[in-house]
């Protein structure tokens, strides 16, 4: 009984950030400040292989830091959904091929020589619904960056608009925590 209403209390919050952040005003403005403070970032500056995720609906818009990330030599790769709670990530180049996944999101071919070793991942930018200031993720429920990202080192910066901060985001044992937060 108690894990019902723990998921209840996640999935509310859930609704309500996503319908905050579906209301955020001058999201390509905001965007580009996010983008910016990223690349001005020294754990970004120090990284040679960045995973990024290519940006939908009506989250922090992500394609000119993609762009940016791979004209400044860096490795970028972009996740792919493999099944049920799985995501690889895969080598992008600047003039890569993409497909519209079931999620209604970008997702490049999936060539199986192109996909990244989590391990030799410097730096993750994260998607989310909702951050808190400490580092807490609410995610869209699937669980995709925590089962991916449990028991590496990549470092993980969250990124949101400033509206999606919520600091008394309910957690469970299985999320992942971002070791940094950018906002406009």
């Amino acid at each position: 009984m108690f894990f019902y209403r723990w998921n209840m209390d996640k999935n509310e919050k859930r609704k309500e950030y996503l319908n905050i952040r579906k209301n955020v005003a001058n999201k390509e403005e905001k965007s580009l400040i996010i983008c910016n403070k990223i690349l001005l970032n020294e754990k970004f500056k120090n990284s040679r292989v960045v995973a990024l995720y290519f940006s939908a609906g009506s989250e922090v818009m992500t394609t000119e830091l993609i762009k940016e990330s791979i004209a400044l030599g860096k490795t970028v790769c972009l996740p792919k959904v493999i099944g049920s709670h799985r995501m690889m990530f895969y080598r992008v180049a600047r003039d890569e091929k993409y497909y519209l996944s079931d999620y209604n999101i970008n997702e490049p071919l999936g060539e199986i020589e192109k996909i990244v070793d989590k391990m030799n991942i410097d730096l993750m930018i994260v998607p989310g619904v909702s951050f808190s200031l400490s580092g807490a993720r609410l995610g869209y429920g699937q669980g995709f960056y925590d089962y991916y990202l449990e028991n590496t080192n990549i470092y993980k910066i969250g990124i949101c608009f400033k509206e999606q901060i919520c600091n008394n985001l309910v957690v469970d044992k299985t999320d992942i925590f971002m070791d940094e937060i950018i906002t406009n």
